[in-house]
């Protein structure tokens, strides 16, 4: 199978863009004796490089059951 220059992409990047997206597979292209890639990558979430935080020293569900006068805020927290 042969893969299309570079040229070939200038005439027509919108279609193909829309196919790759369409279809998910992605569209290649050689330059210079490189091929070159079109692919679709789903975009992270804003959330997504958040990190699991440890911030009670014990069990928090200990914390559901303790009474207002037993918190002391030093000892709970890390």
């Amino acid at each position: 199978m042969q893969i299309p220059t570079i040229t070939s992409l200038r005439e027509k990047i919108y279609p193909i863009v829309d196919h790759v997206i369409a279809t998910g597979s992605p569209a290649s292209f050689t330059k210079d004796g490189f091929i070159l890639k079109i692919s679709v990558e789903k975009k992270p979430g804003k959330l997504a490089n958040l990190q699991k935080q440890e911030l009670f020293k014990e069990d928090p569900e200990k914390l559901i059951h303790l009474k207002l006068w037993e918190w002391h805020e030093p000892k709970n927290l890390k």
